[in-house]
């Protein structure tokens, strides 16, 4: 039985099958077989909140978490939701350099990151320009080489805040979930 998570806030009901259906998922996937969940229903039926609560028992096991959110009068910014989730990371190590009262308070995520995919991520997110003013400009590429570059740079990431999270142990310890919420808006 897989137990289930339950907000302080208000009871999680009638959602346990759903629940533990996505858990088993997500174990597999921290098993090293990736896997890609969709959650669909109508507006209001609960499916971020199912989500939520698998997320809080993942993260008890020590996932790394990113959410990004997209939205029905969004500006049309190709991949916001990647990029909201990746700031939200990259926001939260620059917290943790804070906290440690480290001399800077770039993440050391990000300094962990090679120039090259550094470069790469500033396509979705141009501050890091600021952060790494010294920063090479991204390889030029079009079309579907520039996408597959993209996407590389976004897995080197993912690996980096994993590794950095679970120091020694091997790829399939760690593990990763990114929350794309009202994914139908794009």
């Amino acid at each position: 039985n897989v137990p289930v998570y339950q907000s302080a806030t208000l009871p999680f009901t009638d959602r346990e099958e759903k629940h533990a259906a996505l858990v088993d998922w997500w174990e597999m996937s921290r098993r090293g077989e990736g896997r890609l969940a969709l959650v669909e229903g109508e507006a209001g039926v609960g499916k971020t909140r199912l989500v939520e609560e698998v997320i809080r028992y993942a993260e008890t096991q020590g996932a790394t978490v990113l959410r990004g959110h997209c939205y029905e009068f969004g500006s049309g910014v190709p991949y916001q939701p990647i990029a909201e989730a990746l700031r939200e990371v990259f926001s939260r190590g620059a917290e943790e350099a804070q906290g440690r009262r480290e001399e800077t308070s770039t993440s050391p995520l990000l300094c962990a990151l090679a120039p090259v995919w550094l470069a790469e991520l500033s396509r979705l997110l141009p501050e890091l320009r600021l952060a790494f003013p010294n920063l090479p400009e991204p390889m030029d590429a079009f079309g579907e080489a520039a996408r597959q570059r993209l996407f590389e740079a976004v897995v080197h990431f993912l690996q980096a805040e994993v590794d950095r999270r679970r120091p020694g142990l091997s790829t399939a310890a760690g593990s990763a979930i990114i929350f794309l919420d009202d994914l139908h808006w794009t």
